[in-house]
């Protein structure tokens, strides 16, 4: 589960933008899940946004 917004950009140790967008929406997209359904949505999103990050380099 991704962390709360306005804790994100606290220490982002070089994390890239995609990323932090990614989690934002995740955080208020995932609300009416459950905590596991949350997570596994996040982690599909983050797969997809690799792939597609890799293809376009």
């Amino acid at each position: 589960m991704p962390d709360k917004p306005d804790e994100i950009e606290e220490d982002d140790g070089g994390v890239p933008q995609w990323l932090k967008d990614i989690r934002r929406e995740d955080y208020e997209a995932s609300k009416g899940m459950t905590p596991s359904e949350g997570t596994e949505y996040h982690r599909r999103r983050i797969e997809e946004a690799c792939k597609n990050e890799a293809q376009a380099k």
